[in-house]
């Protein structure tokens, strides 16, 4: 059990603490480690404990282009992802969000109540965008929700509902929320003020059979005017074929 946990701790390490290590010339770094596994390790207990049971919404995030801002800025881009990393936290937990874990720069949260995950996401947004990133470094970070069952493993979420918000989160843009048909319903009378939801329509969406009813969350102060949804995600009509 030990080893499963260091392994999950690993996966969940706090990336804002290898951030000082770099802001610090690399000085401290096992130490730096093993604050970042203590963290994580009590984050994961905690999720033990703390999951929502039952009907949950899972809300994914991922940054836009993470690859090509590494790349161009090195180093350089670890303090970025810590101010990103802040700024998500701060607005997953102030609505309640449990996180259930994070890859690379994506997270994977769960909340009780639909409503409470429709607020994160739409706080997450306004905040990254109220950050004053570098000239030519904006970090943008792409939301998908859904609302599911998924069977608990421990400090997990197994099932499919939880693919389908991860696949959601992938077909759309920096900047962008998406949120399932099953999520829209629980939301569409509890929104936060001045934001709506706007209808995409049905999309065949990548390895699912299903295909799911998308809405946009909009507001006037959050980007728009986005490109067609990617990743693989086809109208349904386009993916079934006109008769």
């Amino acid at each position: 059990m030990i080893v499963e946990l260091l392994g999950m701790a690993w996966r969940h390490t706090d990336r804002p603490a290898a951030a000082v290590a770099v802001a610090r010339g690399g000085r401290d770094v096992g130490g730096i480690r093993a604050l970042s596994v203590a963290a994580a390790l009590w984050r994961i207990g905690r999720a033990m404990v703390d999951l929502p049971d039952g009907t949950v919404t899972f809300l994914f995030t991922d940054v836009e282009g993470s690859t090509r801002l590494l790349a161009r800025l090195g180093d350089g881009y670890a303090p970025l992802l810590a101010t990103h990393e802040r700024v998500l936290r701060t607005a997953f937990g102030a609505h309640g969000g449990r996180e259930v874990g994070t890859q690379g720069d994506a997270f994977f949260v769960a909340f009780a109540r639909a409503r409470d995950a429709l607020g994160a996401a739409v706080a997450a947004q306004r905040g990254m965008a109220s950050v004053r990133w570098p000239a030519g470094a904006d970090l943008r970070v792409r939301i998908g929700l859904h609302t599911g069952e998924a069977a608990r493993r421990g400090a997990q979420y197994v099932g499919l509902d939880v693919h389908r918000a991860a696949r959601i989160c992938a077909a759309g843009h920096g900047g962008q929320v998406l949120v399932s048909g099953a999520t829209r319903e629980l939301v569409a009378d509890a929104a936060p003020s001045g934001v709506a939801l706007r209808d995409l329509g049905r999309y065949a969406l990548k390895d699912l059979a299903r295909p799911e009813h998308l809405f946009e969350v909009v507001s006037h102060d959050l980007a728009g005017d986005f490109p067609p949804l990617r990743d693989g995600a086809e109208p349904e009509r386009a993916a079934i074929g006109v008769r």
